[in-house]
């Protein structure tokens, strides 16, 4: 039977502000489909209402 060798992730500090920059922009999917999910500053109480409600509508299997 073959051993599968385990992955080795790359650590560089490259892929982590990569990994960084694209969760910075793509952050709690604030845009669907190209439109904004909400008007709101991000942070701020109204904006994350706006994201919830968005993610429940998007995501009809997932209990309230």
């Amino acid at each position: 039977m073959k051993k599968i060798e385990p992955v080795a992730p790359d650590s560089s500090e490259s892929l982590t502000s990569r990994i960084q920059d694209f969760w910075s922009r793509r952050v709690n999917a604030e845009r669907i489909m190209g439109r904004a999910v909400t008007e709101h500053k991000r942070g701020d109480d109204a904006y994350f209402r706006d994201l919830e409600s968005q993610r429940y509508r998007s995501h009809r299997h997932l209990p309230p």
